[in-house]
């Protein structure tokens, strides 16, 4: 697998680093918030309800943004533990084969080894 390197030549390109970094802060985070910030801000004044703060559009944007995430991704996994019937070394040959191979298929092949049994 090759990977890519990104080479920084002095101090402009440090300066072009950060400004890339500011602008996709800015495009991703600040924006959003300043624009929940406002819509809510506007349908609060109407509805005569609390007015919220920039900090509080930057909470409200990220429980969108990770609901958004959460409710769209079809093949969403979350397991905090490792099944009991699993030795150490399949879990390590587990993890080797998610790395070189596509994970969600590693994870199906392993579903279907486990209701098998």
């Amino acid at each position: 697998m090759k990977k890519k390197v990104i080479q920084i030549n002095g101090f402009s390109g440090i300066l072009m680093m950060v400004f890339i970094v500011t602008c996709l802060i800015a495009g991703f985070i600040g924006f959003p918030s300043l624009v929940c910030m406002l819509v809510w801000n506007y349908f609060a004044a109407k509805f005569m309800f609390n007015t919220i703060t920039f900090i509080g559009g930057l909470l409200l944007w990220g429980m969108t943004a990770v609901s958004f995430l959460i409710f769209n991704k079809k093949n969403l996994i979350v397991s905090f533990g490792i099944p009991s019937n699993m030795s150490k070394e399949e879990i390590s040959e587990l993890f080797r084969r998610a790395e070189t191979e596509n994970p969600e298929e590693v994870l199906r092949e392993l579903e279907n080894r486990h209701s098998e049994k």
